[in-house]
């Protein structure tokens, strides 16, 4: 069982006093039942110290699951994992933007996708991917050499320089349970030029069974190697706001 008093402070956290131990998670009959286990906390039932939690049911059972439960002095949030690959730091400060807006609702984990796990871990409610756009899609070991080189030309150091979001997304397999789900990208604002990382890493993470949040967006830069166009950062962290925001209402299409 977790004790999710102990853990450790990602982003921003309500302080909860005493020790709460999330026990089960069980969708039946159209609803879900989230059982803890409140020492001092509520009315213990005739049957011992469980406090049951029910709620309507709707697309999933997780996605209605908001581990905010109310307590007496705060609750416990709940906790987004952002996933980045970048190249030349473009898609890194956009990440990091995204991070900061959700952080205002919940708690994050921000990591580069060659410290990525190889699976979510099982108290993550919101998984976020980005990356570079490359040949009108996600990256390739090909195209990650060309960025290397450039960087070489360049005299600057990649951010990146393992493995793609490619690779990452083909190693964590179907998702036994549902995790909401977005995509981003940085890419060249230019018309004339198709093709989106994120509408493959969107693609990659429906298939693995991750609910997915509608509204994946785009962040744009000048040229291959940045910079980002004015605004673009600040636009980013208002995106990571309505994720965290849409999230915990259990609401699909972002407008």
């Amino acid at each position: 069982m977790r004790e999710a008093a102990e853990r450790p402070s990602r982003g921003r956290r309500a302080q909860v006093s005493r020790r709460v131990d999330v026990l089960a998670v069980s969708p039946r009959a159209g609803s879900f039942v989230l059982a803890v286990e409140a020492v001092g906390l509520f009315t213990r039932e005739p049957m011992g110290e469980i406090l049951k939690v029910t709620g309507e049911r709707r697309e999933s059972p997780r996605l209605l699951l908001s581990r905010e439960v109310s307590m007496e002095k705060g609750t416990i949030p709940m906790r987004a994992l952002v996933v980045f690959e970048s190249m030349f730091g473009n898609t890194q400060a956009i990440a990091e933007a995204v991070a900061d807006g959700l952080s205002t609702r919940m708690e994050v984990d921000l990591v580069e996708v060659g410290d990525a796990p190889m699976s979510v871990p099982g108290d993550v409610d919101l998984l976020v991917v980005g990356g570079p756009t490359h040949a009108f899609g996600m990256s390739r070991p090909s195209t990650r050499q060309s960025a290397a080189q450039q960087a070489e030309q360049a005299t600057t150091e990649l951010v990146s320089k393992g493995r793609g979001l490619r690779e990452w997304l083909a190693t964590l397999g179907d998702q036994s349970r549902a995790v909401a789900a977005a995509a981003f990208d940085t890419r060249i604002k230019n018309p004339w030029i198709p093709g989106s990382a994120r509408r493959g890493v969107e693609k990659n993470l429906r298939g693995q069974g991750f609910a997915i949040l509608t509204g994946s967006q785009s962040f744009y830069v000048s040229g291959t190697p940045g910079p980002l166009l004015e605004g673009e950062t600040g636009r980013a962290r208002q995106w990571g706001v309505t994720l965290a925001s849409a999230r915990q209402a259990g609401v699909h299409q972002i407008t």
